[in-house]
């Protein structure tokens, strides 16, 4: 009953927010006749909700099933004005493909009610996008207070690194207590929780945010999925999950085997792929004394499933493998990035919740010797 609630909380998020007006004047001569697209330039599976807005008389990417998040295609004459509307301040950038040349995708600005002037000479990769409203304004801000815990990058196309983590956790923090209504920050905290699956995350940290902040359906949005990753974590036991007709994960699964190790994976992910030989080792050490492995590909497609079989059949794997048609198994779980694990034990009690196929291993070596 505890996840039925659960889930049930999850949907409440998605009811339909208050839309705010905004208006981009965009200048773009040297783009004139072309076309750039709108949107956020990196969404990780399981957050899509969160990227939501709206355009008017542009061509919406989302409805042609190219994209599940919002972006929009803006066709230029050199001078345009794009109207909208947003729910609240949003992360986006303007990205640039063109066959015959590298895509150029600016830096992050954020969209956000109001009227703003945007200002386009030319285009380059990680282009500074200088828009003049508060969200923006103080986004430039934060990124400076964080400067400390980031090495910039050299090549263009790669991502400034993160060199401490910790240090981030704290600075993100005492900039939340000093500005509780932050958007800035809160998608900071977003951006980390999505890419480190949780892992390392000060969940408290979303405490600092003021009261009125709390009532927005982001804020609320977010809330639920921790929650529901802390429900799952550690200690706590394995909630009943059905992979169609196939199979039910639950008690009556788990009972029958002294420990079950969980591979979450898809045929996109490099690192699920590289990593099945030592899964393989792991399986053939301890087999013989109760270990259970059972695969969930989240593919959906034909091809992609037929994929999925090929790549376990090339690595030798002897475990079953299923597919979250239904997705019960990414809902229940906060399922959000590949590769991800579950220890479970005979009881249905999670003995590991994570990416770190190291640890996997150690844990599997305490509980069975």
């Amino acid at each position: 009953m505890r996840y039925c609630h659960l889930f049930l909380m999850m949907l409440l998020p998605f009811l339909a927010p208050g839309q705010h007006n905004f208006t981009l004047k965009l200048s773009a001569a040297d783009l004139k006749g072309d076309s750039l697209i709108i949107g956020a330039p990196l969404v990780k599976m399981g957050f899509e909700d969160f990227y939501d807005f709206e355009m008017e008389n542009v061509t919406d990417i989302k409805l042609l099933g190219w994209m599940p998040f919002s972006s929009y295609y803006l066709k230029l004459s050199g001078e345009d004005v794009f109207k909208g509307k947003v729910a609240a301040p949003l992360p986006v950038a303007l990205i640039y493909l063109n066959p015959d040349v590298l895509p150029r995708i600016t830096d992050v600005f954020f969209l956000e009610p109001g009227d703003h002037a945007l200002q386009l000479p030319k285009l380059e990769h990680k282009q500074k996008i200088e828009v003049s409203s508060p969200v923006n304004r103080e986004y430039r801000q934060l990124r400076d207070f964080l400067k400390p815990v980031y090495t910039k990058a050299d090549n263009p196309f790669q991502v400034d690194s993160l060199i401490n983590f910790p240090l981030k956790k704290k600075l993100l923090t005492e900039y939340i207590r000093q500005h509780p209504d932050s958007y800035p920050a809160f998608w900071e905290v977003i951006n980390d929780y999505s890419l480190y699956q949780g892992e390392g995350m000060n969940f408290d940290i979303l405490n600092e945010f003021s009261d009125d902040f709390k009532k927005n359906r982001l804020y609320r949005l977010l809330k639920t999925k921790i929650d529901i990753e802390k429900s799952t974590g550690e200690g706590n036991a394995f909630p009943e999950v059905g992979l169609g007709t196939d199979l039910t994960l639950g008690n009556g699964f788990f009972s029958r085997h002294r420990i079950t190790l969980i591979d979450y994976w898809s045929t996109t992910c490099g690192p699920c792929i590289s990593s099945m030989p030592k899964l393989l080792g792991i399986y053939d050490s301890y087999k013989e004394k109760g270990l259970h492995i059972v695969a969930v590909a989240n593919d959906k497609t034909a091809a992609a499933k037929e994929r999925a079989g090929k790549l376990l059949l090339k690595n030798h794997i002897p475990w079953d493998n299923h597919f979250d048609d239904g997705e019960e198994f990414k809902t229940k779980l906060n399922a959000s990035g590949y590769p991800l694990y579950f220890l479970v034990d005979q009881k249905g009690k999670i003995l590991y919740r994570g990416s770190d196929l190291e640890r996997v291993g150690e844990i599997i070596a305490e509980t069975i010797n």
